[in-house]
Order: structure tokens, then sequence, then C-alpha cells
């Protein structure tokens, strides 16, 4: 138990240290794991199959009902005999070996946290892909403003906010992470003036 909470913590650094605007959170059992999915609906879930309290998988079945585009990398001891549920075949992007020790794990994990972070080679082209409410809305989001908060700004509702947000991830084919580090990048290497929006919702 005590070689588990090492690996978490260190888990929970190194994602800290990937990305500066993403939350955290880390649960030592499945039942815990499944209240922190509801609360954070995270967009990566790293699942250790070696829960007290039960399989695992039920950790990512619960995610798959709250954000069904998140991505699971699964830590086990038998990493050559867990097979994916087939209803997870596509959350579920990696098994790693916890046998071959921390750093070398770490060190796949690194490896693979690109594959959620958004390449932007041109993003002149990326942000001409957006309606104008889409764009004020990314550039909200950029600023760290939550969707009450955006909703609040923009007049609009808290139910519409989310389906831009929705529609946003779906054109750009990002993960709600990787949309929010897209919309730093955007604040940052921009500089818009959002002009005043009517009352009626979009």
């Amino acid at each position: 138990m005590e070689d588990q909470t090492i690996l978490r913590q260190l888990l929970v650094g190194l994602l800290e240290q990937w990305q500066e605007q993403i939350v955290v959170a880390s649960a030592p059992s499945v039942a815990e794991g499944i209240a922190a999915c509801s609360s954070f609906q995270p967009d990566l879930l790293i699942l250790d199959m070696a829960l007290p309290d039960g399989d695992g998988f039920d950790v990512a079945f619960a995610l798959q009902q709250l954000n069904p585009s998140a991505q699971v990398f699964v830590l086990s001891s038998f990493a050559s005999t867990v097979v994916r549920p087939a209803e997870l075949k596509e959350m579920v992007t990696a098994i790693l070996d916890k046998n071959q020790g921390i750093e070398t794990l770490l060190d796949e994990v690194r490896n693979l946290l690109p594959t959620l972070t958004p390449a932007v080679s041109d993003l002149e082209a990326v942000l001409a892909q957006l309606t104008k409410r889409e764009l004020e809305v990314l550039l909200l989001l950029g600023e760290a403003k939550t969707s009450k908060m955006i909703a609040s700004i923009l007049n609009i509702s808290l139910r519409t906010v989310e389906t831009h947000r929705r529609n946003l991830c779906s054109k750009l084919n990002l993960s709600g992470a990787a949309l929010i580090r897209l919309a730093a990048l955007a604040g940052e290497r921009r500089s818009y003036s959002l002009e005043p929006v009517s009352s009626c919702v979009s």
C-alpha cells in the first residue's frame, strides 16, 4: 500500500508540472475514485487496477457516463493479462506495467501526455474555424473563467455555454483539458476586443 501511495503522489506531481491550468485529484479506492469523477469529470484517468474495494474499471465506467471522450491509462502488475472491456475500448488508450519500476512507469506516462495536448502549428487557421460566439467562449476559458462565469459575462444560459464547449471540442478534435490549453495559448498570442453582446440567447 505504501508503494501505491508513493506512486499516486508522484503521478499527481507529474501532472501538476505538465500543465498549469488543470485540476489534479487522486483517490485510493473505487468509491472515492467514482466520487472524484463525479466532481471533476476529468479528461484523463490514470487507473490503478489494484484497488482495495473493487474492480478499477468500475471507476472508468462511471467516468464514461460523465465524460465519454476522456482517456484512461491503466496501471497493472499483470498488464499483459488485462483485457479492455469492450465498452471501454475507445477510452482505454494505454495499459502500463507497474512491475517495470516507478521511474520507467513515470517516463511512459510522461510520454503519453502529449496525446492530450493540441498540436497547433497555425493558431490563426485553427481560430478561423470558429464562429464569433465560439471564439468569445474560448477566450474566456483561456482567462480561467468557469462556464457559469462565461454565461454571466456573455448573458447567455449555462446550458448554451456547455453546448459551445462541446462544439469546440468536437470541431477542434480536442479533449476538455486540451481545449483549455489552446484557449490559454490563444489569449497569450492574440489581443481581442470583445464587442458588447446582446441579451438574446444563442
